[in-house]
């Protein structure tokens, strides 16, 4: 604790969302001074991707998102890696084309957390990538995602500004899910009605009624498949 506390840039990493100073004092010189900004922005940009993480669960806590990161990725790896990307385009839009005080939000996670939901949930519904077996199979998979899910995280981040700015302003309820859910949903609906991808849903027959006993020990693990389906 008190290596942390004497730490200002590790403080703000680890604890907190202020802005986390530069590592070096100016009069070190200008070389100095653009390797502590590097570093300080670099440590500020895994911060908030964390952050956005830990946000899946309510939580502006990068340890929470660290384990949330993990157990997001233990049924295929791919969808870990999906939901860093996505994570890192919706976190490094804002802070492009938002004004300076925004950047509070982007390193409290609050941005980055829509685009973890948009990369998990690409990944899952995405055959192309939940098929993928093997390592290299897995990495031409995300390479082929990869321009499709850059195009969804800056619409993600779009969509987030927009109603910030407007049904926020006006109402004061933030955006919560709303913008990767629209980003999503459109792609979905693209990609499964078009012969180009091959979705979840894509010739998937419509689910029947299944007559069967229900028992405690279903209902529990319902429940907890449930809770597992946060995060897909």
């Amino acid at each position: 604790v008190d290596l942390v506390d004497s730490k200002k840039w590790l403080s703000s990493a680890l604890l907190d969302a202020k802005f986390i100073s530069p590592l070096r004092d100016a009069s070190l010189g200008a070389q100095s001074r653009g390797f502590g900004r590097f570093i300080s922005s670099l440590a500020f940009l895994i911060s908030s991707v964390l952050r956005g993480f830990g946000q899946v669960v309510f939580q502006d806590n990068p340890w929470t998102g660290v384990f949330v990161c993990v157990a997001g990725g233990i049924p295929h790896w791919p969808t870990a890696i999906m939901g860093i990307l996505g994570c890192t385009i919706t976190t490094v839009f804002p802070l492009l084309v938002q004004p300076p005080e925004t950047r509070a939000l982007v390193a409290s996670g609050l941005y980055g957390f829509n685009g973890v939901l948009l990369g998990w949930g690409y990944s899952t519904f995405d055959n192309n990538i939940q098929q993928a077996d093997t390592f290299a199979s897995g990495i031409i998979a995300l390479l082929r995602a990869l321009p499709a899910l850059l195009f969804l995280g800056i619409l993600t981040g779009i969509l987030h500004v927009v109603i910030s700015r407007s049904f926020t302003k006006a109402t004061r309820i933030p955006p919560l899910t709303w913008p990767y859910n629209i980003a999503l949903l459109m792609w979905m609906a693209c990609a499964t009605l078009s012969t180009n991808y091959d979705t979840l849903f894509t010739n998937a027959a419509t689910p029947r009624a299944v007559a069967g006993d229900y028992t405690v020990a279903w209902f529990f693990e319902a429940w907890l498949r449930g809770v597992s389906q946060v995060v897909f």
